[in-house]
């Protein structure tokens, strides 16, 4: 199952570790198109809606993230399992991504570590 616990500094989230179960279905706020899928997202003052998110595997994603509220720490994202940041403004933000490979995930929080999500690729 999904965890998300949070160590001072560290941010735990995303796929249970240990688990081999990977989701076989993409999540409704994805859509596949022709080269490119695109996941739709909203940021919040409470975090990100939704936290997880199903993408087809090896497919390069376009994240459309709207911010409703670029006064909290969820407007600045960073990457947890990999190397990435963005500060959204309020308004629709777009993020480009390489595709994942079945399984594969990237997990992101803001940048006081109080919310977090993944975006994992399903399994094929």
């Amino acid at each position: 199952g999904y965890y998300g616990v949070r160590y001072y500094d560290q941010v735990l989230l995303g796929w249970t570790q240990g688990r081999s179960e990977v989701p076989t279905a993409i999540t409704p706020n994805v859509v596949v198109g022709a080269g490119t899928q695109t996941v739709t997202m909203e940021q919040t003052s409470r975090g990100y809606v939704p936290a997880t998110t199903v993408v087809a595997p090896g497919v390069p994603i376009r994240w459309e993230i709207t911010s409703v509220s670029d006064l909290s720490c969820a407007a600045y994202m960073r990457g947890v399992s990999w190397e990435w940041r963005t500060n959204l403004r309020t308004g629709a933000n777009v993020v480009t991504l390489p595709p994942l490979a079945a399984g594969e995930r990237y997990d992101f929080a803001c940048v006081m570590g109080m919310y977090s999500g993944t975006l994992v690729a399903a399994a094929t």
